[in-house]
Formats: C-alpha cells, structure tokens, sequence
C-alpha cells in the first residue's frame, strides 16, 4: 500500500471528526482530511481523484445533510479509482437491516456511535491489518 496513507472522514457531527482524526493521527496517520457533509465529501473524493491523489480509505457517518453516507457510498463504488477502497460507515444507525444495507451497498466495516477513543483505536488497528494498510 502507499508509504503515505490518505484518509477522508466525513461527518456532520465536529466532535466525531475531531474524535476519529485524532485517533487516526495517533496511529500515525499524518494525512487526514475532514469534509462536513456527504457532498462536500463527493467534492474531495473527486478533487483527489483528478488530482492523482485519491483517498485510501473514508470513514463516513450514515446521516449527514446535502448528501447521506449512502449517497457518498454509491458515488465511490462506481468510480474506478473508489471500486475496491475500504469504506467503513460510522452511525448510530446501529439497526441490522441499516448494517445489511451498507454492506450490500459497498461498506466494508461499521463502527456504531457512541464510540469510545479505545474502542475506536482497536476497530482501526483491525480495519488496518485487514486492509492491509500502513500509517506510515
């Protein structure tokens, strides 16, 4: 994987970003981007994209204004550089039928909100090592 990870966290919610990118930069993740909203978040993934940079892997929450995590979900599967990306939702939509439906719809994880700074270090640690990714 590249030597330099790039991560996208979308959420509507700034203590949830704020949350997961300082997990993520503790981890090593040095090159965290943030998007408000899920069109801001379609805003960035195509700017990468066309850039040369695209993101390596999204964190992004279920309900969002402008555009739901599903609706940044469906834009990545059927861009080519997004098809195989690692896309994990972040919710509180912790219902069966709402994990069925991201993971049929593309997802490749799911942390269920409220998520504690631990909890979340173990989650991204497997997420990692199942993905094969590197921090650095």
């Amino acid at each position: 994987m590249n030597a330099k990870l790039r991560v996208l966290v979308v959420d509507d919610f700034e203590m949830m970003r704020f949350v997961l990118t300082k997990a993520l930069r503790e981890m090593g993740v040095s090159d965290v981007e943030e998007a408000e909203h899920g069109k801001q978040a379609i805003d960035k993934l195509a700017d990468a994209d066309v850039a040369g940079k695209p993101f390596d892997i999204v964190f992004c929450d279920w309900n969002m204004p402008e555009a739901t995590g599903m609706e940044v979900l469906q834009f990545c599967r059927v861009m080519p550089t997004y098809q195989k990306m690692p896309f994990v939702m972040v919710t509180a939509e912790a219902e069966s039928q709402n994990v069925i439906q991201a993971i049929k719809s593309g997802a490749n994880d799911y942390i269920v909100k409220p998520v504690t700074p631990e909890d979340l270090t173990k989650k991204l640690d497997k997420l990692f090592t199942k993905f094969k990714l590197q921090a650095a």
